[in-house]
């Protein structure tokens, strides 16, 4: 299933400006579509919106396949949409449409992209999400969905949250998502975002200081682990408020499927080894990541830059919340049967020599 020159340089533009904005997208977390003449063109799924003028990143499918696929209640509604599908020919099994982005074919405009703010994924976190978001977001054309596993959950979520409106949807709003913004061209997507994220501002508390001679200490002789890039990552154990925060249960979508379905929190004086051996017989994952309260954080030495970026982000997040009592978290048991689909898909992409080293997990 390979991808195809996207005949549209000015979306090819979008895409990699979009992609570079650390405050709409972090790593592979957004995405970006266009529909033309009968075809859907998506992001692949191992790609970054980032590099679109470099390289070829899209997908086209068939939007009537897409649309039927989604009817039927399929997880991967783009997999019979391709135009390898469409000639009987073998898909390729790494590089593949990004399956959620079948979600796109149900929203009216020609453009749609997905993004993450962090002041968003903060806000709904938070139980009065949808309250905030109805004063803030007054005036403007915008739905609200509920957060489902990724595929027939959520296409079924967004088709319920648009047929419940009337008229064209620019805004639509994902529990625990993000944003999925659209509108007839780049210029106009960006005017909506622009208006999403004036909107939705809060203010953050301010990025604490780590311990770095204790966390270089930690990591002396041990090449497995190293020091984030970024520096607001330490926040999560050196904010009281966000380490609170994130050890009430899972905030967002993209932590569960890339951060990991638990927090890696280390115990006082545990060797960092232990805390990744104890974290993995409990998760059965190893960690990307390792939060040593009060001190900082340090990071799997092998951490891929699109999850490092995810990590930042979703610290930037929980700097944002403005509680951590009343908060909308969600379980594992509320996307499991997407999170087993998910890991098969990433064990193909493990056991490929083709795209050793590239994904996202650690």
């Amino acid at each position: 299933m390979a991808t195809q020159v996207l005949p549209f340089e000015d979306v090819k533009r979008f895409a990699a400006r979009l992609g570079a904005d650390i405050n709409l997208v972090q790593g592979r977390s957004g995405t970006l579509s266009v529909k033309h003449s009968g075809l859907m063109w998506v992001r692949a799924e191992m790609a970054s919106l980032a590099i679109a003028e470099q390289s070829e990143i899209f997908i086209p499918l068939r939007i009537d396949k897409v649309l039927s696929g989604i009817a039927a209640d399929l997880n991967d509604p783009n997999e019979g949409a391709t135009l390898e599908a469409e000639l009987n020919q073998q898909t390729d099994k790494i590089v593949r449409p990004l399956p959620y982005a079948a979600l796109d074919a149900l929203i009216e405009h020609p453009l749609v992209s997905h993004v993450t703010p962090p002041d968003l994924l903060a806000i709904t976190s938070e139980a009065n999400a949808q309250e905030i978001l109805s004063e803030r977001l007054k005036g403007l054309r915008w739905a609200f969905a509920s957060m489902a596993a990724p595929g027939a959950n959520l296409n079924r979520s967004v088709a319920t949250a648009l047929g419940q409106k009337s008229g064209t949807i620019d805004i639509l709003i994902i529990s625990h998502w993000g944003a999925v913004v659209s509108g007839a061209d780049p210029a106009t997507v960006s005017a909506h975002l622009s208006a999403l994220t004036q909107r939705l501002a809060r203010p953050s508390r301010p990025i604490p200081e780590p311990a770095l001679s204790d966390l270089k200490a930690m990591i002396t002789n041990d090449e497995s682990w190293r020091l984030p890039k970024y520096q607001e990552i330490h926040a999560l154990g050196c904010d009281t408020h966000s380490l609170e925060a994130c050890m009430k249960g899972l905030l967002t979508l993209g932590q569960a499927m890339t951060l990991g379905l638990g927090l890696p929190v280390a115990k006082p004086r545990e060797p960092l080894w232990q805390t990744a051996l104890r974290h993995e017989k409990e998760f059965h994952e190893r960690p990307g990541y390792i939060i040593i309260p009060h001190v900082g954080v340090v990071v799997a030495s092998e951490l891929t830059p699109q999850t490092e970026a995810l990590l930042s982000g979703f610290a930037r997040m929980t700097l944002r919340l403005q509680t951590t009592t009343d908060l909308l978290t969600f379980t594992v048991d509320d996307i499991k049967q997407y999170l087993e689909w998910q890991k098969n898909r990433w064990f193909e992409e493990s056991n490929s020599p083709e795209f050793s080293g590239v994904s996202t997990k650690v």
